[in-house]
Order: structure tokens, then sequence, then C-alpha cells
């Protein structure tokens, strides 16, 4: 069992996880494509692109007063886009009964996260499994093969590979951000991804992906050890994830320990429902 580190509450680690996340998506005003809005109210972003990746809420500060207003005025933004959106409900959010009003505005519960986060400072890091190798991202091809594993291990649409491989890009290429991409090949075939977000002394680890057929062969702790290597060389604290419940025991191993979770709802315009049942 892994013992808590001193100082460190569930609340305040669980807030680290949800800033560097909050600090991601305010970099996604870097893309085109997406347009953030980070305000007292709420961070979101939106694009043109119909996936919930792509559009999300992820902080809200409302009160009982402003919620229904809010959550109304992010679904009409979003209709005119025909783009569904997912909504984070973290421990910072408010109000209280902000997952109640999203229910009544037609937001399912999709599922819960959890919030881990890792000391780095004392980590021992293993080596790769024998035949995994783990490559940073550092032109075009690596970037179209990082793309195509992060879309298929989540079972994204294939057509967003090219938004997400453009996003990526454009995080990649800012100098306002420390952003990384990872690759790891079993005996040289492209197998697993994952990205390393880097703000404020913290390293956000996500799009840890791996192949379906490539399953069970540790990709995913490589392609995490590679992330939470190059946090310790940029001088973090603490490493941050967001995990399913399902793969949570992957990042257990390595020391991460879960300090909240995150409720993630669900919206789809009524449009954007008819148009993928008829698509004409």
């Amino acid at each position: 069992m892994v013992e808590r580190t001193p100082g460190e509450s569930d609340a305040e680690m669980a807030a680290l996880v949800e800033r560097n996340g909050f600090a991601l998506v305010s970099a996604f005003s870097a893309w085109g494509r997406a347009r953030v809005h980070d305000g007292p109210d709420t961070l979101h972003v939106l694009s043109d692109v119909p996936d919930p990746a792509f559009n999300m809420v992820v902080r809200a500060g409302l009160s009982d007063e402003t919620v229904d207003v809010a959550i109304a005025a992010i679904q009409a933004s979003a209709t005119s886009r025909d783009t569904p959106l997912a909504w984070l409900i973290g421990p910072e959010s408010t109000p209280p009964s902000l997952g109640a009003r999203l229910e009544r505005h037609g937001f399912h519960r999709e599922e819960d996260v959890l919030a881990m986060s890792l000391d780095v400072r004392t980590l021992r890091l293993p080596r790769p499994a024998p035949g995994l190798a783990v490559h940073e991202v550092d032109d075009a091809r690596a970037l179209a093969t990082w793309a195509h594993i992060v879309t298929a291990g989540f079972a994204l649409p294939s057509w967003a590979e090219g938004p997400l491989r453009d996003m990526t890009d454009a995080l990649l290429r800012t100098s306002s951000t420390t952003f990384h991409a990872f690759v790891v090949r079993r005996h040289g075939d492209p197998i697993g991804a994952a990205s390393l977000f880097v703000t404020d002394g913290s390293a956000g680890v996500y799009n840890v992906a791996t192949l379906e057929h490539a399953r069970g062969h540790g990709a995913a702790t490589a392609a995490t050890v590679a992330a939470l290597r190059l946090a310790v060389e940029d001088g973090c604290e603490h490493a941050v994830l967001q995990a399913s419940p399902a793969a949570a025991s992957v990042y257990r191993r390595l020391g991460f320990q879960v300090r909240g979770r995150i409720e993630v709802r669900a919206w789809t315009p009524d449009r954007q429902v008819r148009r993928d049942r008829d698509p004409d």
C-alpha cells in the first residue's frame, strides 16, 4: 500500500489535478478551430468538430441563481455548431446542485473518473518491458502515428484523427506551454501513446492509449513512465492524471494515489441526434 506524503491533503491534490486540466483546456486556444471561454463563471472550449473530446466544460463557478442560464447559453452555442458537449464536475465545481441542474437540461451521467496524483521527487522509475521502446514525437510522421493510436485506443470516430493531430501540433508548437507527446513501439511496431502537459510545477499525464491488439504488454506503463521521466527532468514536484476506474491499477502500481472523483456528463443537440439517425 502506498503511503500518503506528509502535508498533502486529498483536497489539495484533487485541486492540482483539476488546475492542470484547466490550464490544458485554456491552451486549446492555440488551435484555430477552438474557441475557449475562460471566465469567472466557466472555462469551456467549443469547436466545429462534432465530438465531446473537442467540446467541453471543465470548470464552473456558478450560483443557484445563474447556473440554469449559463447551462442554456453554452448549450445554445453548441447547438449553433451542431456539436455534443461533455461537462466535467470536479471537487471545485459550484453550485453543489450542478449535477442535478445538468440532468434537467438533458446531460446524462457518462462516467466518473479518478483524480490521481504522485510525488515525483522520490520516484524510482521502472524500465520498459522487453521489446518496448518509447520515442518523443518530433516530426509530422510521428505525430500522425501518435494521433492514430490515441484515436483508435480511445475508440474515437476515425474522422477525429485529423483534428486531434492538428490540435496536438498546435500545442507542441506554441511557446506559451510545455507539451510533449510520446509513441511506444514494440519490436518496432507503434502500439501505444501518451502526452505530458507541464504547468506551474505540475505535470499532467494525458492520452495514455494502447491499440487493442497490443494490450497486455506494458505499453501504457512504458508511456506513462516516459512522461514521468520528463516531468522529473523539467523539475516538477507532482504528476497528475485522470483515469477510468478500469485503468487505475496501471497508475497505482507506479505510486499514484486517488485524490477524488470527477463526474463526466454528456449532452447531444437534438439536431445532431436526428442527423445521426437519418444522415441523408
